[in-house]
C-alpha cells in the first residue's frame, strides 16, 4: 500500500479578503504575523498542491491523508478555495481522509458557524457511524481487509494570541479505546490521524503553548495499537520518531507548501532566543536575537544597517532564509538604536559592539563555525573591526550591500581597510545600489584577489528591493542571497 501524507498547506488569499468584522482578537495577531513575513513562507501553495494532485491521480497511491491546516486564518474565502484545491485528490483513485488544524478552527466564530464541517461535509464520512461521539469524530475508514484509518479532531480556538495549543476531547479518546477493541479493527494495521504532533523530532514534548495539551492521555490510547502508525502535522518539519513503550511510530508530515526546498536546504522551524550582552562599558547592554535551525552548521553574527535595527523587514527575512539553508544568525542592536536614537554611534563604539557581539555569539554557540558581517554599515563596521584586530573565531565576513561611497559621489576610500582583512569575504550587491556602483565594487573585489567573492543581485537596490518587472518576490530574492551564503560557507568552512 502506498500512502500520500501531507499537511499544513496554509492557503491564504491575503489580508484584503478578511472582512472588517473578523479582525478583532486572534485574527488580528495572525494579520500581524502575515505582514511580518509568515505569509511569504507559503507562497505558491495552490501550484504546489496541483503537483501533489498529479501524484495522487497517477494511480500509484492508495490512501491520501491530510493532517490539518487547510487555511491560514479560517476565512470563508480561504475555505472555499481550499475545498476546490483538494477536489483533484477526492476524485483520484485513492481514499481521502482529512482532519482540521488549528488554523482551520481559528476563532470561536469559525466553530460556531461550523465552517470546517460544512466545507468538507462530504469528506467527513465514516464506515462506523455508531462510533461517533463528537460531531463527525472519530472518523473510521476501512481499506480492504487489512487497514483502518481513525481520524480525530485536536484543533480548538485559542483566543489568546500567543497560544496555538490543541486538545483531543476526552469522549473522542474514549471512543478510540473502544474502537481498538472491536473485531473490525483489532487485527488491522491502524493509522491514527490528528493535527497535533505528540512529540518533536527528538522525541521530546512540544511546548505548552504550541503542543497537544493532553498528549499523555493521547499516547496512552495509542499504546493500545498493536500494529500501526501515528500521523500528524502542525510542526513544520518532516520526521519520524519511535517513542519508548509505543508500538506505532510517529510520522510528522511537516508543511507541504512552505517555500520551495532545493537539495541541501533544510525544512525547519528554527528556535528563537532573545538575549542581551554588554556592547561597551559606557554604552551598556544591547539586545540580540539568535535564530537557530535544527542541524545548523554555521553561525553568522549579523549587524544591521544605519537606518534600521535588527528587527527590520530585511533582517527578519534574510535571517529566516539563512535558517532554511542551515545557517544560524545572531542579530544584535548597536547602542544608538537600543537607546532610541537615529544618529549612529562613533566608529570606535560600533566596532567595539561588533567585537562584543562576536564574543557573545561564541559563548552561546561554541561548537558552530563562526562568520560575521551585516547589512550596509553593519558589514562595514565588522570588516573595520577585523582589519584593526582579528575577531576571535571569525572565519569569514559577509557583506549585504557594502556601502562603498555616498550616493552620487563615487569613491573607493571606504574600501581601503579591506586590504588588512585576512579572512575570506563575500560581497552580496545589487546592480542598482546607489551606494556601490557595480563597476567600482567589482574592481574592489577583483583587487582583493582570492580572498573575496561577489554575488550580484540583478536589479536590486541598496535594500535589495528589485524592479516589479523581474517578477520576483522579496522572499525569492532573500532565498537567492541565502543560497550564495550557503555556497560561501561550503567553500570557506570545508
Amino acid at each position: 500500500m502506498r500512502i500520500l501524507h501531507f499537511s499544513d498547506i496554509h492557503i491564504s488569499l491575503g489580508l484584503g479578503r478578511v472582512p472588517m468584522r473578523d479582525w478583532p482578537g486572534k485574527r488580528l495577531a495572525g494579520g500581524i504575523n502575515f505582514l511580518r513575513g509568515r505569509g511569504r513562507r507559503f507562497e505558491g501553495a495552490l501550484q504546489k498542491l496541483d503537483r501533489l494532485a498529479d501524484f495522487a491521480r497517477s494511480g500509484d497511491v492508495d490512501l491520501v491523508v491530510f493532517s490539518g491546516d487547510f487555511t491560514a486564518m479560517g476565512t470563508r474565502a480561504e475555505f472555499a478555495t481550499a475545498r476546490a484545491a483538494v477536489e483533484p485528490f477526492v476524485k483520484s483513485p485513492a481514499e481521502f481522509v482529512c482532519v482540521a488544524g488549528n488554523h482551520d478552527i481559528y476563532t470561536r466564530t469559525v466553530v460556531r458557524e461550523k465552517r470546517f464541517e460544512r466545507t468538507f461535509e462530504g469528506l467527513l464520512e465514516t464506515d462506523l457511524p455508531d462510533a461517533r461521539v463528537d460531531g463527525p469524530w472519530p472518523i473510521v475508514r476501512f481499506l480492504g481487509d487489512d487497514v483502518a484509518v481513525i481520524a480525530l479532531n485536536s484543533a480548538k480556538p485559542n483566543p489568546v494570541p500567543w497560544r496555538s495549543s490543541g486538545r483531543i476531547p476526552a469522549p473522542q479518546l474514549d471512543a478510540v479505546r473502544r474502537l481498538l477493541q472491536r473485531p473490525e479493527i483489532g487485527n488491522r494495521f491502524a493509522f491514527i490521524v490528528t493535527h497535533y504532533a505528540p512529540c518533536l523530532e527528538d522525541g521530546s514534548p512540544d511546548t505548552p503553548t504550541h503542543g497537544l495539551e493532553n498528549v499523555e492521555e493521547y499516547l496512552r490510547v495509542c499504546a493500545d495499537v498493536r500494529r500501526g502508525a501515528v500521523l500528524c502535522g502542525h510542526v513544520h518539519q518532516t520526521y519520524r520518531v519511535r517513542l519508548p513503550g509505543l508500538e506505532p511510530e510517529v510520522f510528522c508530515a511537516g508543511s507541504a507548501t512552505r517555500r520551495p526546498v532545493p537539495i541541501g536546504r533544510a525544512v525547519i522551524e528554527p528556535t528563537v532566543s532573545e538575549m542581551r550582552f554588554v556592547a561597551t562599558p559606557a554604552a551598556g547592554e544591547v539586545s540580540a536575537i539568535l535564530l537557530k535551525p535544527p542541524r545548523a552548521d554555521a553561525l553568522l553574527v549579523l549587524g544591521h544597517g544605519a537606518g534600521a535595527g535588527m528587527r527590520h523587514r530585511f533582517m527578519d527575512g534574510i535571517a529566516l532564509a539563512l535558517a532554511e539553508r542551515g545557517i544560524a544568525t545572531f542579530r544584535y542592536q548597536f547602542p544608538y538604536v537600543e537607546a532610541g536614537s537615529r544618529r549612529p554611534d562613533r566608529a570606535h563604539t560600533l566596532t567595539a559592539t561588533v567585537r562584543a557581539a562576536v564574543a557573545a555569539a561564541r559563548e552561546i554557540e561554541p561548537d558552530l563555525p563562526l562568520l560575521a558581517g551585516g547589512k550596509s554599515m553593519g558589514g562595514r563596521m565588522t570588516s573595520a573591526a577585523q582589519a584593526d584586530s582579528s575577531l576571535p573565531g571569525v572565519r569569514g565576513i559577509v557583506f549585504f550591500g557594502f556601502p562603498l561611497h555616498r550616493p552620487g559621489d563615487p569613491s573607493d576610500a571606504r574600501a581601503d581597510h579591506l586590504r588588512d582583512v585576512e579572512v575570506p569575504m563575500l560581497f552580496v550587491q545589487g546592480t542598482r545600489d546607489r551606494l556601490a556602483e557595480m563597476s567600482r565594487i567589482g574592481s574592489v573585489v577583483d583587487g582583493l584577489g582570492h580572498r573575496a567573492q561577489l554575488h550580484v543581485v540583478e536589479d536590486g537596490d541598496h535594500g535589495f528591493d528589485v524592479l516589479k518587472r523581474t517578477g520576483q518576490s522579496a522572499a525569492e530574492v532573500w532565498d537567492q542571497m541565502a543560497l550564495a551564503v550557503r555556497s560561501f560557507v561550503e567553500t570557506t568552512l570545508p
